[in-house]
């Protein structure tokens, strides 16, 4: 196959170990992408163990569920805080391969990188997600179909909240996360 060094480079496949191969990406389907951990109220004064990121941020991570590689292009992320009406978007504009982790993140990239393994998504945005603060989060599919959605409660500083460890996406209310330090993906 053609060489290659991310998935835009493969007009048919992805990009895989710097050859364009394997499956050709497709939108998600409701099921097919949980929103797995969340972190916005982070402890700059700690780093997260197993990346060169020498500060934590805040972060939405998202896995891949299914058995094939998703099309993110024309899914959004939408935050909405529990004291505000107007919710946020931020586009992703990346393909998962199956079982693969995105991380929407806030993390200045002076501050080192993440694994290679993990689709890191910058958002931005420093008021990516604000301190103290719950939020509904939801995935949206085009204009309004929804593909995940989560509560996210308001934490103390340096924990994140994630799925019950059954990945439990029947009951979306997320559970605080201790050990957000190591940043033990799923």
């Amino acid at each position: 196959g053609k060489t290659c060094k991310t998935d835009e480079d493969c007009a048919s496949s992805t990009c895989d170990n710097g050859t364009c191969a394997g499956e050709m990406p497709v939108e998600p389907s409701k099921g097919d992408l949980v929103i797995n951990e969340v972190m916005s109220n982070a402890d700059t004064n700690k780093s997260f163990i197993g990346t060169t990121v020498s500060k934590q941020c805040d972060f939405i991570e998202i896995l891949n569920v299914s058995n094939k590689t998703i099309k993110l292009d024309n899914v959004i992320i939408q935050t909405e805080r529990d004291d505000k009406n107007a919710p946020r978007t931020y586009s992703l504009q990346k393909n998962l391969k199956k079982n693969q982790v995105a991380l929407c993140h806030s993390c200045n990239e002076d501050n080192g990188t993440f694994p290679s393994d993990i689709l890191a998504i910058p958002s931005n945005d420093s008021t990516f997600l604000v301190n103290n603060v719950g939020y509904t989060i939801k995935l949206i599919l085009g204009e309004s179909t929804e593909l995940a959605r989560v509560v996210f409660p308001a934490q103390s500083k340096g924990i994140s909240s994630n799925l019950t460890e059954d990945k439990n996406i029947s009951n979306p209310n997320l559970i605080p996360h201790n050990t957000v330090s190591d940043l033990n993906y799923s």
